[in-house]
């Protein structure tokens, strides 16, 4: 299991990474996205989907026009955009501002992973040195901050995948394997592209086993 979870430098490593960010989303008006293309920049196609599903349309009309259903983009992120349209309104600064938020807070938390497993293969120095290379790193702020898309939440279920795949041997049971599959899944939701990392997660797993079987520690 993870184990020694984290140092007590996180309890202001990360206020400090998230209130940078949120900082710079005012300080830099990032959340004025143009209006130009009836604010096609505002989240691109999943912007436009998002709209869709928050004026009752369903999930459809990735581009400009009453398309019809679509299966263009994954439906985790259009669909957290939605909710914040919903309440904050269609388009809007408020909603440009909540949803910058919440891409630094995702941001912001993927330090952990990225020191878990920085520690576990490394060891606490490099893990601590990953830690602050991420969390006060201009150039992610600068995806979090800037762009309205999923670029901040896949790297974060990516990041506790690696981790989890890491943990596997020291997980008995299925409770490990239950983990890996639920945040794999929604994983696949934020961004198919994440499956091509499977088949090498799939090797990990089955060296593992084999690992395991050969020193009379069956998992399953």
């Amino acid at each position: 299991m993870i184990r020694r979870f984290l140092p007590k430098f996180f309890l202001w490593l990360l206020p400090l990474s998230f209130a940078f960010q949120v900082a710079a989303i005012g300080v830099l008006h990032q959340y004025r996205t143009r209006s130009g293309d009836d604010h096609f920049e505002f989240g691109w196609e999943m912007g436009r989907v998002a709209r869709s599903i928050a004026t009752g349309h369903g999930f459809s009309s990735p581009y400009d026009g009453d398309t019809g259903p679509t299966a263009w983009e994954p439906p985790l992120y259009p669909y957290i955009m939605a909710g914040v349209f919903k309440v904050f309104g269609i388009y809007t600064h408020a909603s440009a501002w909540v949803l910058l938020t919440i891409n630094s807070l995702l941001a912001t938390l993927t330090t952990i992973p990225i020191f878990l497993v920085a520690r576990r293969t490394f060891s606490e120095r490099v893990a601590t040195r990953s830690a602050y290379a991420w969390a006060l790193n201009p150039y992610v702020w600068y995806w979090s901050i800037h762009w309205i898309w999923d670029t901040t939440l896949t790297p974060l279920i990516l990041a506790g995948v690696f981790l989890l795949a890491l943990e596997l041997q020291d997980w008995r049971g299925l409770r490990g394997w239950t983990w890996f599959g639920v945040l794999y899944g929604i994983g696949a939701l934020a961004n198919p592209t994440m499956l091509a990392f499977l088949p090498f997660c799939g090797l990990w797993i089955y060296r593992l086993l084999r690992g395991l079987v050969a020193m009379g520690r069956p998992q399953l």
